[in-house]
């Protein structure tokens, strides 16, 4: 059976944002403009999904995003479908520990912590002198 993944977009004060979901969830928010190509990305994103624009469907998963978007620290009730591979599953569950009221640099993340250990296999410093240790 076809997937079906529909899209809305939404306005926040960091920009526009077009919301995908699918029947669980979620399953993309990317900021651009409506006029851009960003709609056109999906059929790559998703191969072999029914691409419907949805906003009626979407209306209430639209208004929670942009609230989030505003208001990081409130108690998310937006259900996520998460797709990839294990290992960026596995980022994702990661990065949702760390509450957003406290943003902080990844050195001061616990020494074993899944976050810092997640970070260190998946990203290389920027500049040579730079450690995540």
């Amino acid at each position: 059976m076809q997937e079906t993944i529909r899209y809305a977009w939404g306005t926040s004060s960091l920009g526009e944002f077009l919301c995908a979901a699918s029947a669980c969830g979620l399953v993309s928010l990317e900021f651009g403009k409506r006029e851009s190509s960003l709609a056109s990305l999906l059929p790559r994103r998703f191969p072999g999904a029914a691409l419907i624009e949805d906003p009626a469907t979407l209306q209430e998963a639209v208004e929670q995003a942009a609230s989030l978007i505003e208001h990081p620290a409130q108690n998310a009730r937006l259900p996520v479908d998460p797709r990839g591979s294990d290992f960026e599953r596995q980022v994702w569950c990661a990065l949702q520990e760390i509450p957003p009221e406290e943003p902080r640099a990844t050195a001061s993340w616990p020494r074993g912590s899944v976050c810092r250990g997640l970070l260190r296999t998946s990203v290389r410093p920027a500049h040579p002198t730079a450690s995540l240790s």
